[in-house]
């Protein structure tokens, strides 16, 4: 089974008392998703890589006829790999003085594991509206997601180089409701 959940952001306009606003909701959705992977057993380990790939949003009514329900379907692309430990004897050295043996060779792919971390790395950045673009008032949603461009070992480190891709929509200065966004690195 692979569980975790999903954190959704919404932001919607809301015309209330002749104002017109934007707000923010979020929640977390829980899932829980059973894969066949034949062959495996419970003491396997398993590592797991996932993605949002779509996602469906549709404005319902409630129960008073109020349009503040927000239906939202998605799917979520998971890809599964499934390691198991194992120990083979190998023959370090071998001698029979009367009898000859000629040693049956095979060449074995393997991956040793070496350790696990769990980490975290503090970022600190200023952005830039860009000059083609009004000046801001109010943030609404900045959301931000790491992208890896490049992971390597050194000596007994491992180096994680990367960027940190940003969307922002924010409330124009001076424009009355009117609503902008950009993206940055």
């Amino acid at each position: 089974n692979v569980s975790g959940s999903v954190f959704v952001p919404v932001l919607f306009l809301s015309r209330a008392d002749e104002n017109v606003d934007i707000y923010k909701v979020d929640d977390d959705f829980v899932f829980t998703y059973t894969m066949e992977i034949p062959g495996i057993t419970p003491d396997m380990t398993c590592n797991i890589d996932y993605s949002i790939d779509e996602i469906n949003t549709e404005i319902k009514e409630n129960e008073d006829n109020e349009r503040r329900q927000i239906d939202i379907e998605g799917v979520i692309g998971i890809n599964a790999r499934v390691l198991q430990r194992k120990e083979y004897p190998v023959v370090v050295d071998m001698y029979a003085p009367s009898t000859r043996i000629e040693p049956e060779k095979v060449n074995i792919d393997y991956e040793i594991f070496y350790g696990k971390n769990t980490s975290e790395a503090m970022i600190k950045e200023n952005l830039q509206v860009p000059k083609d673009s009004p000046g801001m008032e109010k943030i609404y949603d900045l959301v931000c997601n790491p992208i890896v461009t490049d992971c390597k070992v050194i000596d007994d480190k491992v180096i994680v180089e990367g960027v940190a891709g940003c969307d922002i929509i924010y409330l124009v200065r001076g424009e009355g409701k009117l609503v902008h966004s950009f993206s940055d690195e």
